[in-house]
């Protein structure tokens, strides 16, 4: 019987051949599997930190609100910051802003540092340095105004002083009925008239008649006005 031998060299190349398909197989899905990897288990996913909101900055902008075919506010800044995604905007250098009456004329003027609103509502909140001057001369200064448009009204939550033609108040927490031309702050309140000086509680006070209602009022005079008041006609009491 005859042996069949392979020659060496056959040997040599089939080995070497086994060895390099070894290794192509290894590299194809080292790289197959690098092009098609999966982006990660959900619990990675949702547990990865989230991306921080990216903003639109606008310079120089004027933001308008219109009711019912009719201009509601509107406001000048310097510059407006909206987060993607979001309704929230904020904005900064506030440089005024003018609330209009039912008419479309303008019946307050504001000007604060900053300005902060909501796209989906009609409220519109300032702050810093506040001032707030109405169409008949009145002046409110604070630290925050909010203008609630479905009320007609400013609401100042802090402390507060609002100047007529001939009074002065101080007190925290007031609102400003801009179409009736009525003040009414629930607290305590020192309302001024020259020298004299009323401490009450729950004023309503009418800007453009000038009369107003408190409780509890306590009324200081000053001594020589007093006398003044209760002296006779040609003489002194």
């Amino acid at each position: 019987m005859h042996r069949f031998r392979v020659p060496i060299a056959v040997v040599i190349i089939l080995l070497a051949g086994v060895g390099l398909g070894y290794w192509a197989t290894l590299w194809w899905n080292y790289f197959h599997a690098r092009s098609v990897q999966p982006a990660g288990p959900p619990s990675a996913v949702t547990n990865a930190p989230s991306r921080p909101r990216e903003e639109v900055v606008v310079q120089n902008p004027t933001l308008r609100r219109t009711e019912r075919g009719r201009l509601a506010w509107q406001v000048q800044l310097n510059e407006l910051k909206i987060a993607a995604g979001s309704q929230a905007v904020a904005a900064a250098g506030m440089r005024e802003a003018l609330i209009y009456d039912q008419n479309g004329a303008p019946i307050i003027r504001l000007t604060a540092r900053t300005a902060r609103g909501n796209t989906a509502q009609r409220d519109l909140e300032v702050a810093g340095d506040v001032r707030a001057v109405s169409q008949r001369g009145a002046l409110i200064t604070t630290e925050k105004v909010r203008w609630v448009e479905k009320e007609r009204r400013l609401v100042c939550p802090q402390k507060v002083t609002f100047r007529s033609a001939n009074a002065a108040v101080t007190t925290v927490g007031l609102s400003y009925y801009v179409d009736q031309d009525l003040v009414k702050a629930p607290g305590v309140v020192r309302m001024y008239s020259g020298t004299n000086k009323l401490v009450g509680r729950e004023l309503v006070y009418n800007v453009k008649t000038q009369d107003f209602q408190m409780r509890n009022a306590q009324a200081v005079f000053n001594p020589e006005q007093a006398r003044q008041l209760v002296a006779p006609a040609g003489g002194r009491p």
